[in-house]
């Protein structure tokens, strides 16, 4: 293993509002037929210099049309996974949550997606994503926020 190689930041974002008697909604995206047509969460990149958290909210603006001014809260999940991607990169990839005011609608990015669906928590299991890192930040979210 090459240690000069620079370790992948990569971020995981859960996007959900909250209805009147508090059970939480969640956000789905379909990454587009280049991408595979997976269901997943919203995940990125860190640019240069940037923390984490604040690539958590950028990517969720860029890929669901977000306005800063919807956003409740943003949460640390305290969930991070490391592992190699396809091009057989280390990858740090941590987790985080935001909570929107209001459902809104979504604007996503069809270079990278191609549908989008919100899902109550109640309906959230293994199977509605492909990735066991997307499931288990869901799992985490619904539980502990």
């Amino acid at each position: 293993h090459n240690k000069n190689s620079m370790i992948k930041k990569k971020i995981q974002t859960i996007l959900f509002f909250r209805n009147a008697n508090k059970q939480k909604t969640f956000l789905l995206l379909r990454t587009n037929q280049r991408r595979k047509n997976f269901w997943q969460n919203i995940t990125g990149s860190l640019d240069e210099g940037e923390s984490f958290e604040s690539a958590a909210i950028r990517e969720a603006q860029e890929e669901t049309g977000l306005i800063k001014s919807n956003i409740q809260n943003t949460s640390d999940l305290d969930l991070s996974f490391e592992f190699f991607d396809q091009w057989k990169e280390d990858v740090l990839e941590k987790c985080f949550a935001i909570e929107v005011k209001d459902q809104f609608p979504i604007q996503i990015d069809t270079s990278e997606h191609d549908q989008f669906k919100w899902v109550h928590e109640d309906e959230i299991n293994r199977d509605i994503v492909k990735f066991e890192s997307n499931w288990k930040a869901l799992e985490k979210a619904k539980t502990n926020l």
